[in-house]
């Protein structure tokens, strides 16, 4: 009985009816409507029997319509109060709920999804699509120049660019740790989720980013990497991470799709007369 009642209990939090304004009173009309008719029906039942059974003193029609009258004028407002009451219950249970859950999965600073919850998503909802890893470079330039504080409000500015870029239907957008942003852009493969990424720097790169007392430029770096169902989060992760390593020891405020790291390898491997640095510069700029 018990687990049943957790159970109702667990199925009402997850009901979107009981969230909204006067859900509790729908519910509770709801249910002690059906309480009154159980009652009634019960009512009935009861004076058939004690009828049957010559208990009944008085005579059957008029001992049903009184019992339906008073089970009506009981049952109906006492019902009602109390369901009411545990439905407020189970409401704010609910609010309380969504609202937690929805500071676990947030980061304090961005208001972006953070690290856990976005790639806790990205496994679960993982379709064809492109991961972007976004660094901003010489991040603690800025705050050795500035302080921490302008460090936090260059990361906010960025976050808002990245928002309005991706955040809407098509893309989910985190805060994954320090200066690092991801980005999961669905119906996109990897090299034009790339060419969308190399929009979003030049914006970047193009524009102020506000802090206390002025503003500030800054530039990103981005690795991208396909997302496929035959890839394991693991994989697409280390790839594009690959990626980003490679735009930032290429110079930074550049866009690496991971398939430059086989073309550095490949190009690596030929030897000739290329320096490493202009070898990994030909792999990695498209």
């Amino acid at each position: 009985m018990k687990q049943r009642v957790e159970q109702w209990v667990g199925v009402k939090v997850d009901d979107d009816d009981l969230v909204v304004d006067g859900g509790p009173a729908r519910f509770a009309l709801r249910i002690s409507l059906r309480i009154l008719v159980f009652a009634d029906i019960a009512n009935v039942i009861a004076h058939l029997a004690l009828d049957a059974a010559g208990l009944l003193p008085y005579p059957l029609g008029p001992a049903v319509i009184v019992g339906l009258v008073i089970t009506t004028i009981i049952a109906g407002p006492v019902s009602f109060v109390v369901i009411f009451l545990v439905g407020e219950a189970i409401r704010k249970l609910a609010i309380n709920r969504n609202e937690f859950e929805r500071l676990s999965a947030t980061d304090d600073l961005s208001g972006l999804m953070n690290r856990r919850a976005f790639f806790n998503r990205l496994e679960v909802e993982k379709s064809n699509g492109a991961l972007l890893l976004i660094d901003i470079d010489h991040f603690k330039k800025i705050n050795d120049a500035f302080g921490h504080q302008a460090g936090d409000d260059v990361i906010c500015g960025v976050s808002n660019v990245l928002l309005q870029a991706f955040g809407q239907a098509s893309g989910k957008v985190a805060r994954i740790g320090g200066e690092e942003f991801a980005v999961a852009l669905g119906g996109l493969d990897g090299l034009e989720g790339a060419r969308v990424a190399d929009e979003v720097r030049r914006t970047i790169c193009a524009s102020q980013m506000p802090k206390r007392g002025g503003a500030v430029s800054v530039s990103i770096s981005v690795g991208v990497a396909d997302i496929t169902t035959g890839r394991s989060v693991e994989e697409i992760y280390k790839a594009c991470d690959g990626a980003l390593y490679i735009a930032k020891a290429s110079g930074r405020n550049t866009v690496t799709h991971e398939r430059a790291r086989s073309g550095l390898r490949k190009s690596l491997s030929a030897g000739g007369t290329m320096t490493t640095s202009e070898r990994l510069l030909a792999a990695v700029r498209y």
